[in-house]
């Protein structure tokens, strides 16, 4: 989509937003933060309430979002909103993106009555402007179809994931990263279902494109690893299960560390593996880790850290340790 703003004094806003977009991908967020506020800062000469302007009040709004500075992303997310509406109306793309910037801001923060609404007028728009073929159609299919999984509706999810990824397959192929995110999602949705032999392949296939598209070492890949560890540990398959959670914490701990919550995860995951199979002696010291992990990052009194130390005395008893439970 192209933006055009009247501002013509060499286009320095467009410098400090190309640089700033740069640094985004960099994942340099606080830098990327400082130049589009260069960037607002020339538009402000001359072309407040453009789309232009707009845009680079989006972007920002992105990159708190990023930070997980929800409050900033919000008032970043209204304002661009109310500017695109204004100046191009609700029938445009740029309206609807807000729309759906706005949506998954408020399903994160648990606000799904105002995230429905949103993510509704988004894809109303979209199918209204682009038709029911698009890949913006698709995603916003795709996010609606995670909120109402969130509120347990789970014919609904069904409904809009299947939609959202036969519009992938058709319009990006197979060998597309959001065509495996669909795939991904559905196979998570029939595991949750008890539906493990839709799950499985759609598990595997999500992971192998993954694998193709990134490499090893990408945060899609490892999650696609733990959905289907998941699926393994449910049905059954331990040896399975073991080798990918192994393999996720493994790249958790180059990715991010061990001073980090998901990787506290990870070693609780292997932790319950282990205790279903009868290896407490491996299963004790990954529950430790994890508690100390998650106690030290999050607290104790977070329901993560509560829950890790009941899975710990719970070990405990089995082996009886009665005093440590």
């Amino acid at each position: 989509m192209v933006i055009f703003s009247i501002n013509t004094d060499g286009q320095l806003w467009k410098q400090y937003s190309d640089s700033a977009n740069a640094l985004s991908r960099q994942i340099k967020i606080d830098k990327a933060i400082e130049y589009f506020n260069k960037a607002k800062e020339e538009l402000q000469r001359d072309s407040v309430g453009t789309l232009s302007y707009a845009r680079t009040i989006n972007n920002i709004g992105i990159c708190y979002y990023n930070k997980r500075q929800k409050s900033m992303a919000e008032s970043h997310f209204i304002e661009a909103k109310n500017i695109r509406e204004k100046v191009a109306g609700k029938e445009h793309p740029d309206y609807s993106e807000s729309c759906n910037r706005l949506a998954n801001l408020y399903r994160e923060t648990g606000q799904y009555a105002k995230a429905e609404s949103l993510y509704i007028e988004a894809k109303s728009i979209r199918e209204k402007l682009l038709g029911n073929e698009h890949p913006l159609y698709a995603e916003s299919c795709h996010d609606l179809g995670i909120l109402y999984f969130y509120m347990g509706e789970l014919k609904k999810v069904e409904t809009l994931w299947l939609i959202s990824n036969r519009i992938r397959e058709k319009t990006l192929g197979k060998e597309h990263s959001d065509y495996a995110a669909s795939c991904n999602v559905l196979a998570y949705l029939y595991q949750t279902m008890g539906q493990y032999e839709k799950s499985e392949p759609l598990s595997v296939e999500a992971k192998d494109i993954r694998e193709r598209i990134y490499g090893k070492e990408h945060p899609d890949y490892l999650a696609s690893c733990i959905n289907l560890a998941s699926l393994y540990f449910r049905k059954g398959q331990y040896t399975k299960a073991e080798l990918l959670y192994i393999e996720a914490k493994n790249i958790r701990e180059k990715l991010l560390g061990k001073e980090h919550p998901d990787y506290a995860s990870v070693c609780n995951n292997l932790a319950t593996l282990y205790e279903e199979v009868g290896q407490y002696e491996k299963a004790e010291p990954l529950y430790i880790v994890a508690r100390q992990i998650v106690g030290k990052l999050l607290g104790k009194e977070h329901p993560e850290y509560a829950k890790i130390c009941n899975n710990l005395a719970v070990l405990c008893m089995f082996i009886g340790q009665y005093e440590k439970s």
